[in-house]
């Protein structure tokens, strides 16, 4: 396993990651989480709509592993203030 496959295990398993796949993450967590990927230059896109009548809240993240693979991440409502 080389340093890349390490680093990115490493930043998987950290808490601010964990809290985004489940339910109710904080966007300080999600700020840290957009650290974690600039920091260790790991491509992403995130994306985020503010909702209206038809659509609820969303922000996504999509982080790139290979040219041909990638990671997303979808969070609604459940995203908390604090």
């Amino acid at each position: 396993m080389d340093d890349l496959q390490k680093e990115f295990i490493s930043i998987l398993s950290c808490e601010a990651f964990k809290r985004f796949m489940s339910a109710g993450i904080k966007l300080s967590q999600l700020q840290t989480l957009l650290f974690l990927l600039i920091k260790f230059k790991i491509p992403f896109d995130l994306s985020y709509d503010p909702g209206n009548r038809r659509n609820e809240l969303s922000i996504e993240l999509e982080i790139y592993i290979t040219p041909h693979s990638s990671l997303t991440f979808t969070i609604g409502e459940e995203i908390s203030n604090v």
